[in-house]
């Protein structure tokens, strides 16, 4: 039996996870997780044998508590579920550990068959995900401005880019409004941009958010 850690901090999202486990006859639910400390705490269940993870989520970043998940349980398959699907997120995150990446927009039948893959000891990342990173690689395409960024820049762009505001981000991440207004102004210059609006545009056109 798969026993599977959910972790996001949408309810409504882990609510139909939940639902599509509860479904399969070789999968249960292990436990839910909201932010990354809840999912440091629960990962050393004896029950819990795969993680499914958010790339944002309070708390760590999602690259760094993949890391933070690999120290402590090396045997763990960690799946990510993630509206974040540009190369450079999916790459960074199976370097840092994933066994398996996946859109949240993806297909249930999909998301069953890598549950399984990963949690057999293999990897799975969602063929539309797949082809993308193919074509990058073949097209070998220069630097864009945002691989510049550091990691939690990254993340935070990502955040803004999305809606959220500086007090929202401040509240996810557990750090202050000024420091996620110092990681703005830094974006802003690294990316050489004067407003949100032209964020969103640049996070559109490099294909970072969904329309």
């Amino acid at each position: 039996m798969i026993r599977i850690l959910v972790a996001d901090d949408h309810a409504v999202v882990r609510r139909g996870i939940c639902s599509l486990i509860g479904l399969t006859h070789d999968m249960e639910l292990a436990g839910e997780a909201a932010d990354s400390t809840q999912v440091l705490a629960l990962i050393h269940h004896p029950d819990v044998s795969l993680l499914m993870v958010d790339m944002n989520m309070p708390g760590l970043s999602g690259l760094d508590l993949i890391g933070k998940v690999r120290e402590q349980r090396p045997d763990l398959p960690i799946l990510v579920l993630s509206m974040f699907t540009d190369n450079q997120m999916v790459e960074a995150a199976l370097i840092a550990g994933a066994n398996g990446y996946l859109s949240k927009s993806s297909d249930p039948d999909i998301i069953i068959a890598a549950a399984r893959q990963c949690a057999a000891g293999g990897s799975y990342v969602d063929p539309a995900i797949a082809v993308s990173l193919i074509l990058s690689q073949k097209k070998k395409p220069e630097r864009t401005p945002h691989d510049k960024l550091s990691k939690r820049e990254l993340q935070i762009m990502l955040m803004l880019a999305s809606g959220d505001s500086v007090n929202r981000i401040s509240e996810k991440l557990f750090v202050s409004p000024k420091t996620v207004s110092t990681h703005k102004f830094r974006i802003m210059q690294k990316l050489d941009l004067e407003s949100i609006a032209e964020l969103v545009r640049y996070a559109l056109r490099h294909q970072l958010i969904d329309n």
